[in-house]
């Protein structure tokens, strides 16, 4: 768990882009000078941010989930960590900035939807695939079976609804 081997994690993640971009800029859409060094400066720093907080991350999130997670697993409280499952992913969803987004941007779009009532809902479902996925591993239910039923009930759903 050393910086250096995060920094070369996140630049295998970043690098591709940077050299899409780069190539870009000097066949079909070429960039002002200013523009492509500012672009290189903020990958520099995409990828020193990124190795930083994954680094972060397994040092102090990761050993605590791991813990919470063994101590619900010894419980061999079936019920408590379907539970469980279903607040985390609720609660990670309400959390995640990019869903708070989407809400904001449905509302403005139509304004007869209630933000806050479609990201809970949003989380809802989140939370009840992550509790179907965790309820799947304790049986032995086929993904595709799950996936086909839902796609159904999709479809059914969209084919059903007005204009």
């Amino acid at each position: 768990m050393n910086l250096v081997h995060k920094i070369k994690e996140t630049a295998l993640s970043v690098l591709p882009i940077v050299c899409i971009v780069v190539l870009l800029h000097f066949t079909i859409a070429p960039l002002p000078t200013t523009i492509l060094w500012q672009f290189l400066i903020s990958a520099i720093y995409v990828i020193l941010g990124l190795a930083i907080f994954l680094l972060g991350t397994d040092v102090g999130v990761s050993p605590l989930g791991e813990k919470i997670g063994s101590g619900l697993a010894n419980k061999k409280n079936i019920p408590l960590l379907i539970g469980c499952a279903f607040v985390i992913g609720f609660l990670i969803t309400i959390a995640e900035p990019d869903v708070q987004i989407f809400a904001n941007q449905i509302t403005s779009v139509f304004p007869v939807i209630n933000g806050n009532f479609l990201l809970c809902m949003i989380a809802c479902g989140i939370g009840f695939f992550v509790t179907l996925g965790l309820i799947r591993s304790f049986t032995s239910i086929k993904l595709k079976y799950i996936l086909l039923f839902f796609y159904v009930v999709i479809f059914v759903i969209a084919f059903n609804t007005p204009q």
